[in-house]
């Protein structure tokens, strides 16, 4: 039984040092963000939201309400930091060396903050949407 312990707290050491290596490591990660002008950034969110829409939906049979510039602000929002996080930034590379990582949803949470700061300095206009979704993120808001 004694060894079992030792085992065990070995075992606990071990992966307590993989976390804390995993954060300190994120630490130094810089978001890479590729800005363009807003109005660029929302046009092409809205073409990417149609496109993935439009096949999600055809596949299904069911019709959706395409994005456009007359669509609510509240909404175009939401789609252009989506579009700016997974399409105009490193995120989904920093969230790929994360999987199957010791520590990884602690670690999601920072990237995830490190994300939205990012785009909120380069677009001040998201930042409340940046914000919000980040709250959303952590379920703090529903």
């Amino acid at each position: 039984m004694a060894g079992n312990a030792g085992r065990r707290g070995g075992a606990r050491k071990a992966v307590a040092t993989k976390r804390d290596r995993l954060l300190q490591g994120l630490a130094t990660w810089q978001i890479v963000l590729r800005p363009k002008p807003y109005e660029v950034v929302v046009d092409a969110a809205i073409r990417a939201y149609n496109r993935f829409h439009e096949d999600l939906y055809q596949e299904r049979g069911h019709k959706y309400e395409p994005a456009s510039r007359d669509s609510s602000p509240e909404f175009l929002q939401r789609i252009t930091v989506n579009h700016l996080r997974h399409n105009l930034s490193n995120y989904e590379a920093r969230l790929d060396a994360l999987f199957g990582r010791v520590g990884k949803q602690e670690a999601y949470r920072i990237l995830n903050a490190k994300i939205y700061e990012r785009i909120a300095a380069e677009y001040p206009m998201l930042q409340e949407e940046c914000e919000r979704q980040l709250r959303r993120k952590n379920g703090e808001e529903e």
